[in-house]
């Protein structure tokens, strides 16, 4: 028995928005299992499995704050759309560890901004 990895390329407007960034699904009962290479993974409930992948599909950059310290490296984070909230995944940055995370947000109603 194996799982079989569908290669996601992290794209915005039609363009690569990081070299190299790119996650894989794979589905399972219940949802996805979404990873990233030497990253982390995680699993999002979609039993329907609703998530279609298409050319049109759009990350979005989240804007964060500026730091110049390498112990406050805070990557470049991105989102899309997926059933029952955002897929946010960042680049590896100078750690080299890429990342990947499901907020739930069924409505799609968060901006992308940090509550005050």
């Amino acid at each position: 028995m194996a799982l079989s990895w569908e290669k996601l390329d992290v794209h915005r407007e039609g363009k690569y928005v990081y070299l190299g960034l790119f996650l894989f699904r794979a589905k399972v009962p219940g949802g996805w299992l979404l990873k990233a290479p030497r990253g982390g993974m995680i699993f999002f409930e979609d039993p329907q499995h609703a998530w279609e992948i298409s050319p049109a599909s759009k990350w979005e950059r989240l804007e964060g704050r500026k730091v110049r310290r390498f112990f406050e490296f805070v990557p470049h984070l991105f989102r899309t759309p997926v059933p029952g909230g955002w897929l946010v995944t960042w680049p590896p940055g100078v750690l080299g560890v890429p990342g990947i995370a499901f907020y739930p947000d069924p409505d799609h109603k968060w901006d992308g901004s940090s509550l005050p």
